[in-house]
């Protein structure tokens, strides 16, 4: 019984993780601008595409929300990927949860206007634009600025008041 019990809180715990997670995710696209001449920017986009690995502890919070939910005015369409070439012409937002997977999208891809979102120690750090962490129990998450500026995203300062800024990967 008590078994049960301790499993039982630790699935609660993680389901409130990821219930926090998405909604951090989605969120924060309010208080961020995509690149001058990104496809998020064209009026005649109509299909905002966020990207995760096939089977990912977010899909299933993340699919609910697409059926009804918009980001940047678009309907938003949840898209399975497992290779870094699947990601160039597909992805408005890729969340990363694999360093190998950060690793080869930093190496190759340069100038590709895609929000990387990531959930591993020291994300920002090796590349990703923004990574979630954990504070004193409580998710929160950094900004890789320089990265982020560099690609020609621009973030609110209400929403740079909320992260930890480091610096990092290129």
């Amino acid at each position: 019984m008590i078994l049960l019990l301790v499993g039982s809180d630790s699935y609660a715990d993680n389901q409130e993780e990821i219930s926090i997670k998405s909604a951090f995710m989605l969120k924060m696209t309010h208080f961020i601008n995509w690149p001058e001449g990104s496809k998020v920017r064209e009026e005649n986009k109509s299909i905002f595409r966020l990207c995760l690995e096939h089977g990912h502890e977010l899909s299933s919070t993340l699919t609910q929300w697409a059926k009804t939910g918009k980001i940047k005015n678009k309907t938003v369409e949840i898209k399975y990927i497992s290779t870094v070439s699947a990601t160039a012409d597909s992805c408005d937002i890729l969340y990363i949860t694999k360093k190998k997977f950060l690793h080869d999208f930093v190496a190759h891809s340069k100038d590709i206007d895609i929000l990387t979102i990531s959930d591993l120690a020291g994300g920002a750090s090796s590349g990703s634009i923004i990574n979630f962490i954990k504070i004193d129990d409580k998710v929160r998450f950094e900004i890789n600025l320089e990265k982020g500026e560099n690609s020609g995203f621009k973030f609110s300062p209400r929403l740079l008041r909320l992260a930890k800024i480091v610096k990092g990967s290129q």
